[in-house]
């Protein structure tokens, strides 16, 4: 359940830093018009602040919704994308600048699913395994 409980709350800081950033992409703004966002703005909140009771409400109230889990995994394989595809294109840069804000500082790779980094790592260059490798990221 910590593990989790990061996992979430980490989601969410991305989703407020891609609003702050201003970036947009079809796959993820339709999938942050969910009423989901809201109760994971509030799932972060009793996860980052003390809390009495270990099941706190906020926990329970996103939780309890039947596509919760299914809707992360989405959102985050989404970011996940967009930030390999960065990566892939900073690395792989002729002369020309990206067209957008870098989203790789915005989004920090500790938080995206083990599952998601290594569906991802199978089908990255070998340059950016070894780059996402050095981040010390855990393997599970």
């Amino acid at each position: 359940m910590i593990y989790m409980s990061f996992w979430y709350a980490a989601l969410f800081v991305v989703i407020e830093g891609w609003r702050e950033l201003g970036l947009t992409d079809t796959r993820i703004d339709i999938l942050l018009q969910s009423p989901n966002v809201e109760l994971l703005r509030r799932y972060r909140n009793g996860a980052f602040h003390f809390q009495r009771e270990y099941f706190d409400v906020r926990f329970i109230d996103f939780v309890k919704e039947p596509d919760t889990v299914q809707w992360v995994r989405e959102l985050n394989e989404k970011f996940w994308s967009l930030v390999l595809d960065d990566l892939n294109k900073t690395l792989y840069a002729k002369k020309e600048p990206p067209s957008k804000p870098a989203i790789v500082a915005s989004v920090p790779i500790g938080c995206l699913h083990p599952l998601t980094r290594d569906r991802a790592r199978l089908g990255a260059k070998p340059e950016l395994n070894t780059l996402v490798s050095n981040q010390r990221i855990p393997s599970y």
